[in-house]
């Protein structure tokens, strides 16, 4: 394998992980930010100051 062709799979590897990452990332904080609303919603409803 040519030192282009390593370098390129580097690169390859690297950006796949990267991208995992970011994903991963926002996947989360979407998960948090639905979590915290559903959290909200409930604390409100119990209160009595459902605002829906």
């Amino acid at each position: 394998m040519s030192g282009i062709d390593q370098l390129g799979r580097i690169w390859d590897d690297q950006r796949g992980r990267l991208w995992e990452q970011v994903w991963t990332h926002l996947e989360d904080g979407f998960q948090h930010e639905v979590v915290d609303r559903v959290r909200n919603t409930v604390d409100d409803i119990r209160d009595g100051s459902d605002r829906s």
